[in-house]
């Protein structure tokens, strides 16, 4: 199985509730839910967020799949605030040139799990409130992209005061939601394909709108359940990455793992191949999953 499947699986299995066992115990999502409501309610009273139209109940056969018990769908606009970027006319690649500029992220800045190299700088007049400032743990949804790219996200953590750019969507959780269980999730939905079938193309362009992206199906677990899976998920993506970098390291030769050819005449030299080998720097934890997934295999 190549890597890009390996991690697909992987975050399949957590978002259908097959990578760690449940707990009869844990609150179940119907009251997380309903928490999450609540506390929805308080901040639009206060004038921390706007407040919504309600999203449409979900139907019997818009359920891609059976949850375990304890879980619910829920859609994604019933537990994250969306906020859309700022569409801006000037730009310039480096504030030394222009005084008055900040930074400004866009479409660009959220391959590679975010790459600066990318951010603009745009007029600072351009910012009208604080919801247009990246806040530390924003997960940025490119929602004007490729079909292939379009819903690709990245949480920023970046320190510099950013603003970001009309092609993204700021996606903001509340605290009865598992940050990186929204971000596995978000890349499950992105990385099948979800999101490229509910945009609209244009120009070569597919678009999510908010409203697409409200409405989207999320599987939401019960909290401690979403706790257990992000660190399974984080220790298997780990263990893709060691995969991933032994994979790179050329074979170790031996004299006991070289089997030669015959000989092919006085005139022609002895030759051989590697038919087995080991991998340098390999970790015992990386070497008993390889051997469980592939058994003799993953020696020949």
């Amino acid at each position: 199985m190549k890597a890009v499947q390996l991690r697909q699986s992987i975050l399949q299995a957590a978002v259908q509730g097959k990578l760690v066992p449940q707990n009869i115990h844990d609150e179940p999502a119907s009251e997380l839910l309903e928490r999450i409501r609540q506390e929805k309610a308080r901040l639009a009273k206060e004038g921390k967020i706007k407040k919504e139209k309600p999203l449409p109940p979900i139907i019997e056969n818009e359920i891609p799949y059976d949850l375990p018990d304890g879980w619910g769908w829920c859609r994604l606009g019933d537990i994250v605030n969306l906020t859309r970027g700022i569409t801006f006319p000037a730009s310039a690649k480096s504030k030394e040139i222009l005084d008055g500029f900040v930074r400004c992220a866009t479409t660009g800045s959220v391959q590679k799990e975010y790459n600066p190299l990318a951010d603009v700088f745009i007029p600072a007049t351009y910012v009208k409130n604080e919801n247009q400032w990246l806040q530390k743990n924003d997960i940025m949804m490119s929602s004007a992209n490729s079909k292939e790219l379009v819903g690709k996200s990245c949480i920023w953590n970046a320190k510099e005061r950013t603003a970001f750019g009309g092609f993204l969507t700021i996606i903001r959780s509340y605290s009865l939601v598992s940050l990186s269980y929204l971000y596995y999730g978000l890349q499950y939905l992105q990385k099948s394909g979800v999101f490229a079938s509910y945009s609209t193309q244009t120009t070569n362009i597919a678009n999510l709108n908010n409203d697409m992206i409200n409405n989207t199906l999320f599987p939401l677990p019960p909290f401690a359940e979403q706790q257990r899976i992000v660190a399974k998920v984080d220790e298997l993506m780990a263990l893709c990455d060691e995969l991933n970098a032994a994979r790179d390291i050329s074979v170790k030769r031996t004299a006991s793992n070289i089997m030669p050819f015959p000989q092919l005449g006085e005139d022609e030299r002895e030759i051989g191949i590697a038919a087995r080998g080991e991998i340098p720097g390999l970790s015992n934890e990386a070497a008993r999953d390889i051997k469980e997934m592939f058994g003799d295999d993953c020696n020949g």
